[in-house]
């Protein structure tokens, strides 16, 4: 990568330390070293043998998709595995001193993209390094199907049976649409599964429709729309575009429609203004995909507002835009994606607390979803104060896997943090190993002060640099 302008280029450590020296802090970004691995010796002795079940039913072909190609290099030490199952392409890694242990690892929404491809889970060299197999499926649809996810991973375990026979420990876990994913293998696939570790996951489909069309319902409702305008609208996008978005414009409306929209979804936490402005216009796609079919509705809902923020419920309730739903198209679209909260093995999840494409509540609606069926015992929950949708550096996520190996392999259930409170200002303090900047944490970080401003153009192999996401790692001492 080149930079072609760069402003006292001799203390460019000094603008990235603050999160290496943070990760040192924790034990590192690039591996955990809070406890050792469960020894391999000991997974072999104390697991039981169970019986293969049948072969879980796919998608035959990709629908209205192309697959890329899931070739890859395998990393040393390792052998790499890929081809395709059904409508879906797939991906395993085994590596030569194999352990017995798998992970099964399912991406996120891929934005109904023309093709879709596998995507390896960020703890891979982290696997492989500690003897572990992992796996992971491109999925059949670009759409958001965490059901479908949950049960094409399903076969790609039954694959990998046929070829290694059955892992003494099977973990599954996923991110985003793969985090509600895990959740539904949870409930689904114990037969395969040991444990889960859900990430930033929603709590079903209704529940992240819902956030999707508040953003509309709240913004409509600052900006004066009433409801015989919307009836007579035709073209929701256009109402988007040139009714709403010019009013939020305002400095004080906006802030009034982050305020209402903060406050419906768990109330104030650290990082919650950074990331609605993140995920702001992400948000507004996925309303203008959703709304038009009727598949974001509220015509069932009373809003609770519970801070002092210049509206009460009741006017927001007389005043919000009514819309009923499409029953076909909506019974279609949540068919097998739906989370009842009947866990049937140990659960932990990871939730950052300014995560706007999966608000932190949603936690809060799986935790009652599971103590409504009895399981509260299976889950684990914990938030990390960070603004981004699943920000979670390697270190953070090691110490939930690790936790939950813990977990079902020697029974030592982990800690985890009451959710399920109306003060969030806290949450996420005690599992947040890397501090972000912007927080208290990470302004006592010694040098935390000391920054440089970087600023020209990035390229890779000559190619303007793309995406949301430059990642930074330091090394210090080994």
């Amino acid at each position: 990568m080149s930079v072609t302008t760069l402003r006292e280029r001799g203390h460019l450590l000094a603008a990235v330390i603050l999160f290496g020296l943070a990760c040192l802090a924790a034990t590192a970004c690039g591996g955990s070293t809070k406890r050792p691995l469960v020894a391999e010796a000991q997974a072999a002795a104390t697991a039981t043998p169970r019986p293969i079940p049948s072969p879980v039913a796919y998608q035959a072909e990709p629908q209205d998709i192309e697959l890329a190609d899931p070739a890859f290099d395998a990393l040393p030490g390792a052998k790499a595995e890929f081809g395709r199952i059904g409508g879906s392409a797939f991906q395993i890694e085994v590596p030569d001193d194999w352990n017995g242990r798998l992970v099964l690892y399912m991406h996120g929404f891929q934005g109904l993209a023309p093709k879709g491809h596998v995507e390896t889970p960020g703890l891979r060299e982290y696997l492989i390094r500690h003897g572990i197999a992992w796996g992971a499926a491109s999925f059949s649809s670009t759409a958001l199907i965490p059901g479908r996810a949950a049960d094409e991973t399903a076969a790609l375990w039954d694959r990998f049976v046929a070829e290694h026979g059955r892992p003494l420990y099977s973990y599954i876990t996923g991110q985003s649409m793969g985090g509600a994913a895990t959740n539904i293998a949870a409930e689904r696939y114990a037969d395969r599964y040991d444990g889960a570790l859900a990430m930033c996951g929603y709590a079903g489909q209704s529940a992240q429709s819902n956030i999707v069309g508040d953003f509309f319902f709240v913004g409509a409702y600052v900006a004066g729309v009433t409801q015989a305008e919307f009836d007579a609208t035709s073209d929701v996008r256009q109402l988007i575009t040139g009714r709403i978005l010019p009013a939020l414009a305002d400095p004080a409306k906006h802030k009034l429609f982050e305020d209402i929209l903060i406050d419906i979804t768990g109330g104030s936490r650290p990082f919650d203004r950074q990331g609605f402005e993140a995920e702001e216009a992400t948000n507004w796609q996925r309303t203008a995909i959703l709304l038009p079919a009727r598949l974001s509705y509220n015509s069932d809902r009373m809003y609770q507002l519970r801070a002092s923020i210049g509206v009460s419920s009741g006017d927001l309730n007389r005043a919000v835009i009514r819309l009923a739903p499409d029953i076909d198209r909506v019974g279609a679209f949540i068919a097998g994606s739906e989370i009842s909260g009947d866990l049937q093995m140990p659960v932990v999840t990871l939730h950052t607390t300014g995560d706007w494409q999966v608000p932190i509540d949603e936690e809060q609606q799986l935790r009652r979803k599971v103590d409504a069926a009895g399981k509260g015992d299976l889950l684990v929950q914990r938030a990390v104060q960070a603004s981004p949708h699943c920000g979670f550096p390697e270190s953070e996520w090691e110490r939930g896997f690790e936790d939950l190996m813990a977990w079902v392999e020697q029974g030592t259930k982990p800690d985890g943090e009451n959710l399920l409170v109306d003060d969030l200002s806290a949450a996420g303090a005690q599992y947040t190993l890397a501090p972000r900047f912007g927080s208290a944490a990470a302004n006592a970080v010694v040098g935390a002060a000391d920054r440089v401003m970087v600023s020209g153009t990035a390229t890779i192999d000559g190619k303007p640099l793309e995406g949301g996401f430059l990642w930074i790692e330091v090394e210090r001492d080994g």
